[in-house]
């Protein structure tokens, strides 16, 4: 489809707003077959950086792939922009990408890092791109920093935008809706007039079987695939099978309740968990060979709270006792004010069983196949199932699944 589309419109910007993978050792792959696909630029994501690290970037640099940095620190090989001439026109890229935060000092030069470098390509180009994984641009980051520093022409999201279905219109900033899994290509065509204000048209496109594979790409991947199969896909990037049985500590100090910490006290309703699709979601993905990133924050529990996974061999793991129960934990010895008993809000599990995964979800027929306590009857539901779509789960984020939005100073103000 890539390939359809430059013989289409030779102008054409390709770009990637970041993400990869979260298995270190496919990043060479994807970013060689990126490469050779013709892209401009790539962002930085977040498992791209707390997963991959200097992987990401080494390999991204061996491919001679462009990835866009502007943080402090940053590898000499990522750029903290591109501009690219088409056809007279000046196309800017910046990132707004993900950015470990090590301290509030650090936070501080990121940000003014950030927003100088928005600046200078704001003032360079005609026509500019944001590549967001952040969901640093909305209306009133919009709002707040047009007049300083120029709004972006169009933003390009990540994982936290993959439920915009349409594209939103902010002033004259384009926010287009993205995609995950590599099921669509999002294509945006732009009229530029010196002048006039920029015409821009919005679709997405499907990549079902009605679009011819390129078989030397897709040889490459099957070659890949099979030599990693016979391995747990999450095994390099998400840890090892160290036991789970203690409270675990993430970035910003957010915290994760294991079920098996749970289970000392609770025995007849781990049992109960055990035997549903909630406890099975992980195994799920990884039998799919789709344990990433877009998926495990639905499918994981952990994963959602600390960015990482580390299982205990053997045991279950997925939706578990922290999805639903979170406003109990933690109780018993650690803080003992806290309530053990607090009622369940089952609009939790809209956010993942929603229309677009969850097209059959119906709450009367869902619950009881995951209720459990001393009164309950749910039984464990088979093991085969057909379903691809996630498991409920609340996105809770944690205190630093994303980075707060850059402030607007002390940048000084864009000249004429």
């Amino acid at each position: 489809m890539i390939s359809q589309l430059k013989r289409e419109n030779p102008h054409c910007v390709i770009v990637e707003s970041g993400n990869l993978t979260n298995t270190p050792d496919r990043v060479g792959l994807i970013a060689s077959i990126l490469a050779e696909l013709g892209y401009d630029a790539v962002g930085v994501g977040e498992t791209d950086i707390r997963v991959c690290g200097e992987e990401f970037y080494k390999k991204a640099a061996e491919a001679k792939l462009t990835v866009i940095d502007a943080s402090p620190g940053a590898p000499r090989s990522a750029v903290p922009y591109v501009i690219k001439d088409v056809d007279g026109v000046k196309v800017g890229i910046v990132s707004f990408g993900y950015s470990l935060r090590l301290s509030e000092q650090d936070d501080y030069e990121r940000r003014k890092a950030l927003y100088s470098v928005y600046s200078e390509a704001r003032r360079k180009s005609d026509v500019l791109i944001v590549l967001d994984q952040s969901n640093t641009v909305t209306r009133e980051w919009i709002e707040s920093n047009e007049k300083r520093f120029g709004a972006p022409d169009i933003v390009i999201g990540g994982v936290m935008q993959r439920t915009l279905m349409e594209e939103t219109v902010i002033g004259k900033t384009h926010i287009v809706p993205t995609s995950i899994q590599g099921r669509d290509v999002g294509v945006v065509d732009l009229e530029f007039a010196s002048g006039q204000p920029l015409k821009c048209s919005v679709r997405k496109i499907a990549l079902d079987d009605n679009i011819a594979e390129d078989t030397a790409i897709k040889k490459r991947v099957e070659e890949f695939m099979g030599k990693i199969r016979q391995t747990p896909t999450y095994a390099p990037a998400i840890g090892n099978s160290a036991p789970q049985s203690q409270v675990t500590t993430g970035q910003g100090g957010a915290k994760y309740y294991p079920p098996l910490l749970c289970k000392a006290c609770h025995a007849a309703e781990y049992e109960q968990w055990e035997g549903t699709r909630h406890a099975r979601a992980v195994a799920t993905l990884t039998a799919q060979q789709r344990a990433i990133p877009e998926c495990l924050k639905c499918h994981s529990e952990m994963f959602r709270r600390l960015q990482r996974l580390t299982l205990t061999s053997g045991a279950p793991a997925g939706v578990d006792c922290m999805t639903c129960h979170e406003k109990s934990l933690p109780h018993g010895l650690e803080r003992k004010e806290s309530p053990v008993r607090v009622k369940v809000d089952t609009k939790i599990c809209l956010q993942c069983h929603d229309k677009e995964w969850s097209p059959n979800y119906n709450e009367k027929t869902y619950l009881p196949k995951v209720t459990h306590g001393p009164n309950s009857a749910q039984a464990a539901e088979p093991a085969e199932s057909n379903s691809s779509a996630p498991t409920a789960q609340p996105p809770v984020a944690s205190a630093d699944s994303r980075p707060p939005a850059p402030p607007p100073f002390p940048v000084p103000p864009v000249g004429k």
